[in-house]
């Protein structure tokens, strides 16, 4: 069940979007949802409507991760070359430039490994 919202969700909100350039992730308490579209990344309540906050993003995300303490995560940009950081709690950001093309990242403890 939780698959087929999740799928729902995200079709309708890329609808206007590539299926490439959109990109979805859930907290592993599955209470937030992040989503990378449109230059945007927005966080959303799983039973709630309207997003908690939306913010400038990405162009061309590839892949969202979030941490296991839910409170950050990390949208993939291969084409530019970058990281960028979010704060689930209230969207604030920063971006990393990496060295090479990031296609992969994963959170260990605190520490974001690209």
């Amino acid at each position: 069940m939780r698959a087929a919202l999740l799928a729902l969700f995200a079709a309708t909100l890329a609808a206007g979007a590539h299926a490439s350039d959109a990109v979805l992730a859930a907290s592993s308490t599955g209470s937030t949802i992040v989503v990378a579209h449109d230059g945007r990344i927005e966080a959303f309540r799983r039973d709630g409507p309207g997003p908690l906050w939306s913010v400038a993003g990405p162009s061309h995300p590839s892949k969202i991760v979030i941490s296991a303490d839910d409170r950050r995560a990390a949208v993939i940009e291969p084409l530019s070359d970058r990281v960028t950081l979010v704060a689930l709690s209230d969207g604030t950001t920063s971006t990393v430039i990496t060295g090479a093309t990031p296609v992969d990242a994963s959170f260990v403890s605190s520490s974001l490994y690209v």
